[in-house]
């Protein structure tokens, strides 16, 4: 017999969207936009709760399902912090690319923006 599964819930009509909730979630199960509504997607929500105490209103609670899969929560811990170190790793990729192409080609590109704005100022002179 599957044990019922405890899920976070938000309530939609309380959300401001302040993503405090999203931030907490070591499960990445909480998606929304800032200022927007949020929600938990149940079936990657573990129940642990760590998303409750950073909410300014209160919006969250814990609500028992009876339909259960059982999932490794902790290897899906480890793999979103993989894939946080993976992005900053990345990131950090796209910034040195962008610091070379300005080092070794910067004065041409700013030439071109010029050249390109003071053509755009001239057209659109009556």
């Amino acid at each position: 017999m599957k044990k019922p599964k405890t899920v976070a819930v938000i309530d939609e009509s309380l959300c401001i969207g302040c993503t405090l909730c999203r931030e907490a979630c070591p499960f990445d199960a909480i998606i929304g936009a800032q200022q927007y509504m949020h929600t938990v997607i149940k079936s990657e929500c573990p129940g642990c709760g760590l998303c409750i105490p950073p909410c300014p209103v209160n919006c969250i609670t814990l609500k028992t399902f009876e339909n259960n899969s059982q999932t490794n929560y902790t290897e899906r811990a480890k793999l979103r912090i993989e894939r946080l170190k993976n992005e900053k790793l990345l990131s950090q990729n796209q910034y040195e690319e962008q610091k070379k192409v300005i080092l070794d080609g910067g004065s041409e590109i700013i030439e071109e923006v010029i050249d390109r704005l003071k053509k755009n100022k001239k057209d659109t002179r009556i």
